[in-house]
C-alpha cells in the first residue's frame, strides 16, 4: 500500500453499505487508520464477519489517498 504523505489515511471494511455520501449506512467491521508521514510500507487488518445470503463487504477509503501495488492483498475465506 502506498499513501499520500502528510494526512492520516483510514480504510473501513463495512457489511450491508449501499452508499458513501453523506455518510455510509452500513455496519463498520474493521478500520484501519495510520498516521500522516508514517515508515510503514505494509498495514494490515482482520475481522470475523458472520453473513447471511444477499449481505455484502465494501472497502472504503475514508482518509487519505491509498493505492495498491503488487505485493498488496485482500482475502477472504468462507467458513460455513
Amino acid at each position: 500500500m502506498l499513501f499520500r504523505s502528510g494526512t492520516i489515511s483510514q480504510i473501513v471494511v463495512y457489511k450491508n453499505n449501499t452508499t458513501t455520501s453523506p455518510s455510509p449506512d452500513g455496519t463498520a467491521m474493521v478500520m484501519i487508520e495510520w498516521a500522516a508521514n508514517t515508515t510503514a510500507n505494509h498495514i494490515g487488518g482482520s475481522t470475523i464477519a458472520k453473513l447471511a445470503v444477499g449481505d455484502t463487504l465494501k472497502a472504503i477509503v475514508a482518509a487519505g489517498t491509498i493505492s495498491f501495488d503488487g505485493n498488496d492483498n485482500f482475502s477472504v475465506a468462507y467458513i460455513g
